[in-house]
């Protein structure tokens, strides 16, 4: 897979949530609302699938729970030869429904653990999950770490504020001009929204830097720096799509088999452990010294 190849970093199925966060641009947003059709869905699919893409990232800005043929979308994906997943709030989660993105094909998924449901609804399905293959891993928007015993300790690692546009008071504002260090314009990472518009960011929520349509894909490329670049610390987090995309998406590992989904679910959380115990370890080191 070459670095100049136009990549699609995260497809948007819907930009609409049960939730309104106050560090999330989505309740003061002026964007239009709506669910990414099927025929949008399957134009994504044709460009990945040609370009060897494997990874599928089915969010961007809105709950891809709320999508009603989420399920389908999956299993499309899946048949294609792509690794779907997606992160979601966790909420609207039950037995039935994951049960039924897991038979489709769903290959990850993270709960972003914004309040104590959310909390509870990682703890429960985690077993389930390891089960079945299925990667299921966590990730605090806010702080809500102490909803978590030590046995799920998660560390805060959702720390932006979606390059300025959005308050939050745990954003680290080191990293400032990350464009500088930027995957989205280095490596050729787009977003597709869920009308088929294709923008330069995942931190674009208002559709600000749009390029284009999925039609066009080919035909689009990446200007040399983009209005919220000057408030954005992307290069802070960004690699991690870069470790997932260039190391854990090998079709040796991510096979349709299970075999290979159990490999990538147990070198997942075995990366998973390390970091969190690297988190606790540091966290008690530190209250030692401060006590």
């Amino acid at each position: 897979m070459g670095v100049q190849a136009k990549h699609i970093y995260q497809v948007e199925l819907t930009n609409l949530c049960n939730l309104k966060c106050s560090y999330c641009p989505i309740p003061t947003s002026k964007r239009q609302k709506g669910y990414m059709s099927e025929e949008v869905f399957q134009k994504v699919l044709n460009y990945m699938t040609k370009i060897g893409q494997k990874l599928l990232i089915l969010h961007n800005f809105g709950e891809p729970l709320l999508h009603p043929d989420l399920e389908r979308f999956v299993f499309m994906a899946f048949h294609c030869g792509l690794l779907p997943g997606f992160s979601t709030n966790g909420l609207l989660l039950t037995e039935e429904r994951f049960g039924a993105l897991v038979a489709a094909g769903l290959h990850w998924m993270c709960i972003s653990i914004h309040n104590r449901e959310a909390a509870e609804k990682y703890r429960h399905f985690l077993p389930y999950a390891r089960k079945k293959g299925v990667v299921l891993f966590a990730r605090n928007f806010s702080d809500t770490s102490y909803l978590l015993d030590e046995s799920t300790n998660v560390p805060l690692t959702e720390k932006h504020d979606f390059a300025g546009t959005a308050p939050n008071l745990n954003a680290k504002n080191t990293g400032r001009n990350g464009y500088k260090h930027c995957d989205f314009l280095l490596s050729n990472y787009y977003v597709v929204l869920w009308n088929g518009t294709v923008v330069a960011c995942c931190n674009d929520e208002g559709g600000l830097t749009r390029l284009g349509h999925i039609d066009s894909i080919e035909t689009i490329s990446h200007k040399p720096k983009y209005p919220l670049c000057d408030n954005c610390a992307g290069g802070l987090y960004h690699n991690d799509f870069l470790f997932k995309e260039r190391f854990l998406a090998r079709r040796f590992l991510f096979g349709k088999h299970p075999f290979g989904r159990h490999m990538v679910a147990n070198i997942f959380y075995l990366i998973e452990f390390l970091k969190n115990s690297k988190h606790s370890i540091s966290a008690m080191v530190q209250k030692r010294h401060t006590s």
